[in-house]
């Protein structure tokens, strides 16, 4: 080719909803081409792709021609993929040349292409249809729409399909998606040699010397690539990277819940994350179940009234919605008061929009959520909250807010059970993360960064999520320089001129600052002042204000002028007129000057707020005289005249103030008169004397008051702090403890135990290293484990021991460059560690004594391998050789050189070694993606592997031997034959977002764990088909390495974050523990605290033997045990379990109720037999004492409730009856007074004083009840249900108090705290929730523990929880002391709060941190 203008080649995508992960393999493997060095300055790629463009689902050819995009026949390639459905069809309108109707606009875009096609070469036409099986069950409601599109499919094909079978046009089948992403690999590649015409012998291979290279240059960016202190938008989706992870986890989220909360701290991408990438994902179908959904989504901040700009957003000016949904002449005022008064109406015309419109799912997209507690007023905030709660069809609620405002989100009752199950937190991301951020945008506009510039921005912004939002805007001010300068380089002059990541802001506010005249710097200031609103917490955020009210004179205008052209203001329009707002929160502390000014005024500019607020309601009100401000408050307001920012007033507030005053005046001038017509001086000296000690006595108790109120406050603060820094356990597990040290709030509680479950099996982090952790080893008892890293300076080795928690010696110097690897001898005698500085030392383990330096390798050693036997040193690295070395003798047993399997390559790197468990063999994993297996005695090679696709990072055996498992840079796992190489299964896609840099089994083979680039440590089951069981996320840089203990299931691992984290794999919550494990499965289980005692029953997991275990509780010795197969065993031979016990109140005996039908009563003492009644003509399911123990009441499935006397097991009469769906439970108030019966979804409650019903009316769950509960005065009654729900009722009349959600299964049992108002409730899947029955929330999230029932939970003392668990035959207790939490906390996160920390969170408080 002689041109040297790059070819263009648009290539044109359709496709259904259906195959959207081929969709994805479109886009990747175009992005992969577009940066091969095969095509370099020939061709670039336009992609052309209308469902991904944000227009509506029913957007028509023509208007997509008026939008002006390309058609498919003005393409040179257009790819057509099919499977299960044709999409949505077009208008009647639009017909074939024959008058039938279009299938659907992927029809249309293939004939569009097709016709083209015939008439000349172009485009290319290539068609894709999958063929595996389509699973349509005749059950699904939708089974009708889905066959029908399959139907068309099929009618498709027909309609164009040769005599010999095929389609018209290039024809291709695949069955999955490997096979799809090979086959359109290889095509794209020949289709543009094709267009290019390129002959083979004008392509070089991608390894050639030859200097006519070419390159497929994908689509420019047009524009800064960088939204600077904006969010980025739904349009900037192609170049918004390093969230991808999070986007596909809030997908998730959005499919298990239909309200999700994105919380985050100011400036960690919430917005973006929306925006860019949940937004558009969901438009090209992302959630499966919905693909053939048209999304209509609505996006606005609430403001000082959300229901107007909800009517704003839903009605834009220039929408075609706007006279349908205003038809009936009213306004868009007026409809924002409809949703105000009547929140269906949203639901109503929600519902009629999608029949007319083809909206099959909206969503609604609140920004800046938390302008909800800052700008709205409560009454109309309230209003607002009530719309979201609506469980409207169809749609969906995503919001963003700051996590210092979740806690006052978690104050709104009815926010809790949305916030329970849909918050979503971001954390922050990771290095990866940030440096795609950085750098991808980039390449997207054709930019190009100065050496090592990316890293600096990198290492200066760190993972602060603050730091994101001035990281953009230093890009921004980057690029815009390159512009000026007409360069496409961003320079690391221009970085330092701009003062770095943590400098630019302010450096930009400042220079524009400092040319302001002296008169001019205070009306500056005061622009900013009232774009900012401060809370009663001290919580300074920006509010937009309205342009004429904060530029009202032409000096004003022209200043906000000029920090909007400095990107440092914004502006916008909507119905309500033009507003201002600061362009990020990152201005407020980035800016020096406007912090320090806030910071200095604070209290004045709260004041300043609050009278603002009044002034607008007296305006609000037409300068109503009895809205003017009095008493304390007017004393509060008039202050302000003698402060220095009285001037900042405008005239409406001065005006306000001035009013107030005189009202003032003149009412004290009518009391003056009054006064002087009391004639008895004394009396009125008398009152005043009384009134001096009332206002004294008031001024005290507001004092105590108000230092309460501030401790609570900062409690809050604190635990909201915790929360939004979960991603780092040990710091919010510190923040949780200040929290609840200043105070004991339920903010403080729950985010301890957030803190807690977060990492549930970190055990203990251990602080030494100060830097890149990068390798780690247990000896063989488990008890001591070593660490390589920076420590200080100095590249170290510490031992610690991990039974006591303490380092052991000094930490081990001696090599100059990063430590690579480090390993214990099996016999415990030695350590060796292996440096980039080309060394392997060889260390006494006891004393620390360096023994030996080898220097044997020419260059890094990446990995070292002990023989079983200890007598043998492997190690290997980038020189590409295995060097055995004889420990007693320091010689050097063998060497072997691996050789590349590329002829060309110079050598192999070795990035990883291991002994197989019998010494026989040694496996390598190398840079040439192959796996090598060795004798040891020969060196020579047994067998090589090949099928990574990438570097094989990390190798090891199975501890059978039989097995070897690898891992590579793409982050898969390939499992090999020891003996032969052979692969035994398909590769195990991890899950790691990155490469694979270590792997260890655990000591009885059955887990494994790896560890990735991406801070994430996986734990795998090998023996269920390499399941995973648990992920642990504790590190927040890459984990280089972890090690399982040799004797249990600990595991040890460190990082480049400079952690090293003891963690064990465990079923248990870190405040639990296994009090009793009973060897049955408990089907029900009752705790004796008069006699100390468990009793149990259930069914043998061996011998399968219904029995009672009764077991002393201190000495968890076996009192007893009754086996009752002969008392439940019927004529047939078949047996009956237990459905219910329970004991007597003073411990002397234990009833029982079979499904055989009898009840029976035993002597808890002896075992024996009291009685036994067989009158129940059903299923007994409930049994229950009364309080004095004298009777035992029972009921069973057909509703019939029996009394016997506790004693003899007489029947005692009664006129109680239960629902004729069957009782399924009961319960007796503590006083006697009160029967509660469960049954299907109701309840009945009874007066058992006299036998009458007081109403069976409780109706409220949607599934079976499981368990009732009173407390302790009768005042209230507890429901658990199979509907995941537990209701609270008052007893006085059976009305529905409360409803609490958060289970994801059963709910099977509730206890209630002796001395807390806490209720604790257990469910199937073995979890418990802690509610505050105060405010009705959960404290932390869901407690988990062992898979299986909890059946029955009693508290012991006050603080200890104990119940069982079914299925696992466990007897499980839980520490409910937030005391025991506390110990915990500081226990695992094994550090104290740094001084830099203290200073950040505890501003000018004297440094002393509680854990110590």
């Amino acid at each position: 080719m002689t041109s040297n203008k790059p070819r263009n080649i648009r290539i044109f995508l359709s496709s259904p909803g259906d195959v959207f992960a081929e969709r994805n393999a479109v886009f990747n493997i175009l992005e992969t081409v577009s940066h091969d060095t095969n095509m370099r300055d020939l061709v670039s790629l336009e992609l052309v792709d209308w469902s991904g463009t944000p227009l509506l689902a029913t957007m028509t050819p023509q208007e997509a021609i008026n939008q002006g995009l390309p058609l498919p026949s003005q393409c040179d390639i257009v790819i057509v993929i099919f499977w299960s459905r044709m999409g949505t069809p077009l208008p009647d309108n639009y017909r074939k040349p024959d008058g039938t109707r279009y299938l659907s606009g992927t029809e249309w875009e293939y004939l569009n292409a097709f016709d083209a096609a015939n008439d000349s070469d172009r485009p290319i036409l290539i068609v894709y249809r999958r063929t595996d099986d389509i699973a349509l069950n005749p059950r699904d409601p939708d089974f009708m729409t889905k066959y029908e599109q399959f139907q068309r499919v099929e009618d498709f094909f027909v309609s164009f399909t040769n005599p010999d079978g095929s389609i018209k046009q290039g024809y291709n089948t695949y069955r999955t998606l490997d096979n799809f992403r090979e086959a359109f690999d290889a095509h794209i590649r020949t289709l543009i040699e094709r267009i290019l015409d390129l002959n083979p012998q004008q392509l070089m291979p991608a390894n050639t010397d030859n200097e006519v290279t070419a390159r497929i240059i994908a689509t420019k960016w047009k524009g800064s690539p960088f939204p600077g202190l904006r969010a980025f938008t739904e349009k900037e989706a192609t170049i918004f990277f390093g969230r991808e992870r999070e986007t596909d986890a809030l997908i998730e989220r959005l499919q298990q819940s239909r309200f999700v909360a994105v919380v985050g701290a100011s400036g960690s991408g919430k917005s973006s994350l929306v925006g860019a990438g949940l937004i558009p994902r969901l438009r090209m179908n992302a959630i499966p179940e919905y693909s053939s959904s048209h999304w209509h989504i609505i996006r606005f901040t609430p403001g000082k009234n959300p229901f107007s700009n909800l009517v704003d957003a839903l009605i834009p000016e220039n929408s075609e919605f706007k006279n349908y949904l205003l038809e009936e002449s009213i306004t868009k005022e007026q409809f924002a008061q409809q949703l105000h008064t009547q929140p269906v109406y949203l639901q109503q015309k929600l519902e009629a929009l999608s029949t007319t419109y083809n909206i099959s799912k909206t969503m609604l997209f609140i920004d800046q959520f938390e302008e909800l507690f800052t700008l709205t007023d409560e009454d109309i905030r309230e209003k607002f909250v009530n719309l979201l709660t609506l469980n409207i069809p169809d749609l969906f609620i995503v919001v963003t807010m700051r996590a210092d405002f979740y806690h006052q989100a978690l104050e709104i009752q009815q926010l809790t059970p949305l916030l329970q199950s849909g918050t979503f937190p971001l954390s922050k991301p990771s290095i990866i993360a940030l440096y795609e951020m950085i750098t991808r945008p980039a390449e997207r506009a054709g930019l190009f960064f100065e050496a090592e510039l990316p890293e600096k921005i990198l290492e200066d912004a760190g993972r602060e999520a603050g730091g994101l939002a001035l990281m953009a805007y230093l890009l921004d001010e980057l690029y815009q320089r390159s512009q000026a300068k007409s360069i496409k380089e961003l320079t690391l002059a221009d970085y330092e001129e701009f003062g770095g990541v943590h400098g630019v802001i302010g450096h930009r506010a400042t220079n524009i600052f400092n040319t302001l005249e002296e008169n001019f710097k205070d009306k500056a200031l005061s622009i900013f002042f009232r774009l900012i609103t401060i809370g009663e917490n001290g919580q300074v955020t920006r509010k937009p204000a309205l342009q004429h009210e904060i530029a009202d004179t032409p000096e004003k205008a022209r200043l906000v002028q000029r920090f909007i052209d400095a990107r440092l203001l914004v502006s916008y329009s909507d119905a309500q007129g033009n507003f201002v707002t600061m362009a990020h929160e990152a201005i407020l502390t980035s800016w020096d000057t406007l912090r320090e000014s806030i910071e200095r005024n604070r209290h004045t500019l709260h004041r300043i707020d609050e009278l603002r607020t009044e002034v607008g309601t007296w305006l609000k009100n037409n300068r109503d005289k009895s809205y003017l401000a009095t008493g304390s408050r007017l004393g509060e307001f008039e202050s302000l005249r003698s402060n220095e920012l009285w001037w900042t007033l405008q005239a409406d507030e001065t005006d306000y103030l001035n009013e107030s005053i005189a009202g003032r005046e003149a009412s004290a001038l009518r009391t003056r008169r009054i006064n002087m017509a009391l004639s008895i001086f004394s009396v009125v000296t008398a009152i005043l004397l009384l009134l001096s000690l009332f206002a004294f006595r008031q001024a005290n108790n507001a004092t105590v008051e108000a230092q309460q109120s501030a401790e609570v406050a900062r409690s809050r603060e604190l635990a909201a702090s915790s929360v939004a820094n979960l991603p780092r356990t040990d710091l919010a597990l510190l923040l949780a403890v200040e929290a609840n040290e200043i105070a004991d709030t339920y903010e403080a509680n729950n985010s301890l135990l957030l803190a807690l479950e977060e990492e549930r099996l970190v055990r203990r982090y251990f602080h030494r290293h100060s830097d890149g952790a990068r390798a780690v080893d247990f000896n063989s008892t488990g008890t001591i484990a070593v660490s390589a890293g920076l420590a200080g300076s100095e590249n170290s080795i510490i031992r610690w021991d991990v039974e006591n928690n303490r380092m052991i010696g000094n930490p081990l110097v001696g090599h100059t460059s990063w430590i690579n690897d480090v390993e214990i001898s099996p016999d415990n005698r030695y350590i060796a560690s292996a440096s980039s500085d080309g060394s392997v030392l060889l260390w006494d383990f006891e004393s620390g004594e360096l023994l030996q330096t080898m220097e044997l390798h020419t260059d890094e050693v990446r990995s070292l391998s002990f023989s079983p036997d200890g007598r043998i040193l492997a190690s290997a690295g980038h020189d590409g050789r295995i060097i055995l070395q004889d420990i007693e003798t320091r010689s050097i047993n063998r060497e072997i050189q691996v050789t590349p399997f590329e002829e060309d390559d110079p050598t192999v790197i070795i990035y990883s070694i291991d002994f197989s468990p019998d010494g026989n063999h040694i496996v390598s994993g190398d840079d040439d993606n192959f796996v090598r297996i060795r004798d040891v005695r020969t060196g020579e090679l047994v067998a090589e592997s090949s099928g990574h696709e990438n570097w094989v990072r990390v190798v090891k055996y199975d501890p059978t031997g039989r097995a070897i498992i690898s891992g590579d840079y793409d982050g898969r796992l390939y499992f090999w034959n020891a003996e032969t190489g052979e692969q035994l299964t398909d590769y195990l896609t991890t899950g790691h977002f990155s490469g694979i840099s270590s792997l260890s089994f655990s000591f009885d083979g059955r887990f494994l764990a790896t560890s990735g680039v991406d801070s994430q440590i996986i734990i795998w089951d090998v023996m269920e088909r390499n399941t995973v069981v648990a992920v642990i996320d504790a590190h927040q840089d890459q984990v280089r390495d972890v090690v399982f203990s040799p004797v249990d299931y600990r595991l040890i691992s460190s990082g480049d974050d400079g952690k090293v984290i003891l963690s064990r794999l465990s079923s248990l919550s870190p405040i639990s523990t296994i009090q009793y494990s009973t060897g049955i499965s408990i089907s029900e289980f009752a705790f004796d605290r008069v006699n100390n005692l468990y009793v149990l029953v259930g069914r043998d997991f061996v011998s399968e033997v219904e029995m009672v275990e009764v077991i002393d509780a201190t000495s968890l010795e076996l009192r007893y045990q009754l086996t009752l197969e002969e008392i439940f065993q019927n004529n047939s031979g078949e047996t009956y379990p237990v459905t219910d016990l329970d004991l007597h109140p003073d411990g002397t005996q234990v009833a029982v109720a079979f499904s055989s039908g009898e009840i029976a009563v035993w002597d808890m003492n002896s075992g024996d037999l009291v009685w036994i009644s067989h009158e129940h003509d059903a299923i007994p399911n409930e049994i229950e004492y009364a309080p004095d123990g004298n009777l035992v009441f029972s009921g069973d499935e057909t509703g019939n409730i029996l009394i016997h006397d506790s004693q003899t097991g007489a029947t005692v009469p009664s006129l109680l009856f239960g629902m004729d769906a069957g009782i399924t439970a009961m319960a007796i108030s503590a006083d006697g007074h009160y029967l509660a019966i469960g049954g299907r979804t109701s309840m009945m409650l009874w007066n058992l004083s006299d036998q009458t019903l007081i109403t069976q009316e409780m109706i409220g769950h949607q599934n079976t009840i499981e368990e009732l509960l009173f407390d302790d005065e009768a005042e209230s009654l507890f429901s658990a249900s199979r509907d995941d729900t537990i209701i609270q009722w008052s007893t006085s009349n059976g009305e529905y108090i409360r409803q609490f959600s958060g289970h994801d299964d059963w709910v099977l049992s509730m206890a209630l705290h002796p001395e807390e108002n806490i209720l604790v409730s257990g469910d199937r899947q073995g979890s418990i929730y802690l509610w505050d029955l105060d405010t009705g929330r959960s404290v932390g999230d869901a407690i988990n523990g062992p898979a299986g029932w909890i059946t029955n939970l009693y508290f012991v003392g006050e603080n200890d929880l104990i119940g069982s668990n079914r299925d696992s035959g466990l007897v499980l207790t839980w520490s409910l002391d937030p005391n025991h939490w506390v110990e915990i906390a500081c226990e695992t996160s094994n550090r104290r709060l740094s001084a830099d920390e203290w200073r950040l969170f505890f501003y000018n408080l004297d440094y002393d941190p509680t854990c110590q």
